[in-house]
């Protein structure tokens, strides 16, 4: 695999991680193990290689063979700081953004429950979180992706969900779906390489 698509790929995972945390909210214990375990196999099957995840109240530390990245949650904002820089996120509301780009489709299936926005650099992005989300829902949303002309550059299932990552131009989408919680975690990125 070419050395800066695995970059990328490590980059963009990271901010679907970032999205499960937020959208795990206070992380019940019980859910934390399962979650990490999620987490990590997604990162090693994008080609992250062995991964290792902590998951504790709000904060969340990700070693890889690419790097590492520490993620928390205070106030309703996100810091998410790793070899890359840091990069922050505030909270939305409890409603698709009016500012995400206008190729990017809205997400018609579930109630959202949590909306970030985030910058880095010359990038922006947006952190989704759905909640009464059916496996039809997610679907019917990635083929309204590949009908768009989106480039689906990853789909894979994982423990009781699935992954789809997106591209077009220079903007991401990411679709993590949770099967059994039936949410949904769309993240949009822009000005990515």
């Amino acid at each position: 695999m070419h050395p800066h698509r695995k970059r990328f790929g490590f980059q963009a995972l990271l901010l679907v991680v970032a999205a499960a945390l937020v959208l795990a909210g206070a992380c019940r214990k019980a859910n934390e193990s399962r979650a990490e375990k999620m987490i990590e196999k997604a990162l090693e099957k994008a080609g992250g290689g062995k991964a290792d995840i902590d998951l504790k109240g709000g904060k969340m530390s990700i070693k890889t063979d690419e790097g590492k990245a520490d993620f928390s949650v205070e106030d309703g904002k996100m810091t998410v700081k790793s070899d890359d820089g840091t990069a922050e996120f505030s909270s939305g509301g409890n409603k698709w953004p009016e500012d995400v780009p206008g190729d990017v489709p809205k997400f018609e299936g579930g109630k959202v429950t949590a909306a970030l926005r985030g910058t880095q650099g010359q990038g922006k992005s947006w952190t989704i979180g759905f909640d009464g989300v059916e496996e039809a829902d997610y679907a019917k949303y990635v083929e309204k992706l590949k009908s768009g002309g989106w480039e689906i550059v990853l789909s894979m299932a994982v423990d009781d969900g699935a992954i789809t990552q997106a591209k077009k131009g220079t903007t991401m989408v990411n679709v993590t779906l949770g099967k059994s919680a039936k949410s949904l975690g769309l993240n949009v990125m822009t000005n990515v390489e």
